[in-house]
């Protein structure tokens, strides 16, 4: 049990931290490390069979299992779009206006190389490799938190890894409640890509890594 333990403490808080400190060093090799846990993170799933049977899942939703989601989406972008006009007014929709181009691969983009690879990581592979040790779900969920949390260090500013942190209790306690990776995805992807259009994305750009 404590080798599980120091398994999840190295990739989910020393790691990230090791990432942030030698941030400047690394430059677009932190990119590819990330790829790689999130594909070894797969691999073990697959061969458990864990992403099949979120598949099958994904197969069976139905437009009324979103629901939930387009309530909390509303609730959530309102507050958003608010605090964004308050404390960066400048900033609003500059990304959709100014960098069109960027913004409409971004929506293309975004949910297969960022949203898929952290859910797969941080919400099927966490809650499924640490049952055992964090019994719990809602323990697990806000572990998971602090380590979603954790891994936005990367981007060198409290309001990323603030924000990042209440984003991961959502999709935690949507993925407990609906046990399936698809409808995670589905709500990182759209309040992700809220985030970057009206402006509050700037937090989540790490400038030393391009």
């Amino acid at each position: 049990m404590w080798l599980r333990w120091c398994e999840f403490f190295g990739i989910f808080w020393l790691l990230p931290m090791a990432l942030f400190i030698f941030r400047e060093h690394l430059g677009a090799f932190a990119v590819p490390i990330i790829v790689v846990i999130a594909l070894c993170c797969a691999q073990l799933l697959y061969r458990r069979g864990i992403l099949q049977k979120h598949w099958q899942r994904m197969k069976k939703m139905q437009l009324a299992d979103l629901n939930p989601l387009v309530k909390t989406f509303a609730a959530t972008s309102s507050v958003l779009l608010l605090l964004t006009i308050l404390f960066l007014p400048d900033k609003l929709l500059t990304l959709p206006f100014e960098h069109t181009n960027k913004w409409l691969l971004l929506l293309l983009l975004y949910p297969i190389l960022s949203v898929i690879p952290q859910e797969i990581v941080f919400r099927t592979f966490f809650f499924h490799r640490y049952k055992k040790i964090i019994q719990k779900k809602k323990h697990r969920a806000l572990l998971g938190s602090v380590s979603f949390g954790i891994a936005h260090l990367i981007y060198g500013n409290w309001v990323a890894v603030l924000l990042s942190f209440i984003g991961s209790l959502l999709f935690s306690f949507r993925f407990i409640e609906s046990k399936s990776t698809a409808v995670v995805v589905i709500e990182h992807s759209a309040l992700g890509l809220f985030v970057f259009t009206i402006g509050l994305g700037q937090y989540f750009v790490a400038h030393h890594l391009i």
